[in-house]
């Protein structure tokens, strides 16, 4: 959420519904929130909201100069909220603000789209890309459940995207993934003529160089994945893009908590990578 306001501090108050914890990934990112403010056209992290329980109440900013400034308030990924309240000093202003552009981007894929395992709600990749492009962002993360269901499609064509990025190869077997593929694009094509649609590779796990079984497994479903890809295309889908893994993962494997969920330097580079192919694929659609 967006909102600008005048107040040298700021608190949010918020209710959790089931106070999840895991094993894995920070507390700040399951149940907490994370504030960033506008600094000249730059988003700049001001502060977390650590969460105590299913209810919870932090002064995030604090002694900030008096002045108008935009705020973003992310939510938390994995717990879901029933009420968030933010509170400003006496007197100071407050208002909404709407994105800059006027259709979002769409992510539509894993946990890893998700956030796990970021550190803070600001720190998942679609999140990251976001803030770079200056664009709102639809994220729909599913943890294990990002599998192209066909259903999936017709629910992604009610929104009014400005694109639609595919990220769901982890959660996906080899032999689904050719005839979900094809399937899902097409539908979502159908119902969103001239909308880009990006599918994205399975990224490289840190693990697959010492794992024969872990690399094979990534190695097929990509290749399924470009078999698809090459159906559509010879099929007459157009303004359908091809990402590939070859960058996506740091190829020092520092980049993971367990191999496949990414920390915030993996979400960081695959941000900075997917940013790169999103903007291609804007110029070649402004042709």
């Amino acid at each position: 959420m967006q909102f600008k306001t005048n107040s040298k501090s700021i608190k949010v108050r918020w209710n959790v519904r089931a106070n999840n914890s895991f094993n894995h990934m920070a507390p700040t990112a399951v149940k907490g929130v994370d504030l960033y403010a506008k600094n000249g056209q730059e988003w700049k992290w001001v502060g977390v909201g650590k969460p105590s329980g299913k209810s919870n109440e932090e002064v995030i900013a604090s002694s900030m100069p008096a002045a108008d400034r935009e705020f973003m308030l992310y939510l938390p990924l994995y717990d879901g909220v029933d009420t968030v309240s933010i509170g400003v000093e006496a007197g100071a202003t407050m208002q909404d603000v709407k994105p800059e552009k006027e259709k979002p981007l769409v992510f539509y894929g894993t946990s890893i789209v998700q956030g796990a395992c970021a550190s803070r709600a600001g720190m998942a990749y679609p999140a990251i890309i976001g803030r770079t492009l200056h664009q709102e962002v639809v994220n729909l993360g599913f943890s294990g459940n990002g599998k192209m269901d066909v259903e999936l499609a017709h629910l992604l064509a009610e929104i009014d995207a400005n694109m639609y990025v595919l990220d769901c190869m982890p959660n996906m077997t080899p032999e689904e993934v050719e005839p979900k593929v094809v399937e899902f694009v097409k539908v979502l094509r159908e119902k969103k003529p001239g909308v880009p649609i990006v599918v994205v590779e399975n990224i490289n796990y840190a693990h697959s160089w010492i794992d024969t079984r872990v690399a094979g497994l990534v190695k097929s479903k990509n290749q399924h994945l470009k078999n698809a890809y090459k159906t559509l295309t010879a099929s007459g889908i157009k303004n359908l893009h091809y990402v590939s893994n070859q960058n996506l993962a740091l190829a020092s494997g520092e980049g993971t908590v367990d191999g496949i969920h990414l920390t915030d330097l993996g979400f960081v580079q695959i941000a900075c990578e997917l940013t790169k192919e999103i903007k291609k694929v804007e110029k070649k659609t402004k042709r």
